[in-house]
């Protein structure tokens, strides 16, 4: 069962290149600068961060968003961001800047209490999971803006709350969706037009709260295990046999940055995120490092690298 106290956690890791040396003048070899987005829905706001070099995060400004968000996501090329402001039945946009800072954009239309999104992997479609039981599907406009597709909906098995997360190889795009009251994971394809299609249901742990990809690698992190499910996924975008991991008290999902091979796992009970190393079997190791403190009842963390 999806979790119903809000207050949404949604890391996005953006890098921008910051130059540094003396004179003025920029380095050869600039330093990446790191950007780090939460959600929070209790007060309706992102907040934003920068990651320093030893990865800890440095406050930087709050943008308002509209009431309650629920979920965000990111474009693939980095320029925008989405928030679910599930009680009005609405999406907001909103333009990233190479500093990092956040300009609002246009709000659409959803439907049925939307929740979670995810953008397809080449960033031309949004799918937004409604707690009605249904994905709104929308093409991403060139400035960002959304555009409903035909049909403007598609029917999803169980409860589609999401979170959600998108996979490409060389047979096609994918969509991976939670379920919030069946623990189950929905397995979908992205279709050459935009809307999806259904390919396969699996059974995770209890109360799956959280989803990452990486790689080929999907996990789960299961509220009342406490576990993560692990599953690679096959050629054709179905999933593999599953195996779990323990973590944290009560494990609320699970981010991943590929540049420096770390984890980042929200724990709902302590309201903290954990780190963790990334093997490279996909297995996790925790870090020395203090763990960080988060708003109250933090629900999800994604990285934007």
């Amino acid at each position: 069962m999806i979790r119903t106290s809000l207050t949404l956690i949604l890391s996005l890791t953006l890098a921008a290149c910051a130059g540094s040396g003396t004179g003025g003048s920029p380095s050869p070899n600039p330093t990446p600068a790191r950007f780090s987005y939460i959600l929070n829905s209790g007060d309706g706001s992102i907040y934003s961060y920068r990651i320093e070099a030893d990865q800890t995060l440095t406050f930087l400004a709050s943008t308002a968003t509209g009431i309650s968000p629920r979920g965000m996501a990111m474009a693939p090329d980095e320029n925008f961001i989405y928030v679910t402001n599930s009680p009005d039945d609405t999406i907001s946009s909103f333009k990233i800047s190479s500093d990092g800072s956040l300009t609002a954009l246009t709000t659409v239309a959803a439907e049925n209490y939307p929740v979670s999104l995810q953008t397809s992997p080449d960033g031309r479609f949004l799918y937004s999971m409604n707690m009605g039981g249904s994905i709104s599907q929308f093409t991403v406009a060139a400035d960002g803006n959304l555009v409903p597709l035909t049909p403007a909906q598609v029917p999803s098995s169980g409860c589609p709350s999401g979170p959600v997360g998108s996979y490409k190889n060389a047979s096609g795009e994918f969509i991976y969706v939670l379920s919030c009251s069946t623990d189950e994971l929905e397995v979908f394809a992205v279709t050459k037009s935009g809307p999806l299609q259904s390919l396969q249901t699996v059974a995770t742990g209890a109360s799956p709260q959280g989803l990452t990809i990486s790689g080929n690698q999907l996990y789960i992190a299961n509220a009342y295990g406490p576990s993560l499910s692990h599953f690679s996924i096959q050629a054709d975008g179905r999933l593999g046999a599953q195996t779990k991991i323990t973590a944290g008290t009560s494990p609320e999902t699970l981010s991943i940055d590929a540049a420096t091979k770390t984890a980042y796992m929200l724990d709902y009970v302590e309201d903290k995120v954990l780190q963790f190393q990334v093997n490279t079997d996909g297995s996790l190791n925790p870090l020395t490092v203090p763990a960080i403190s988060t708003g109250q009842v933090p629900v999800q963390i994604l990285l934007k690298h």
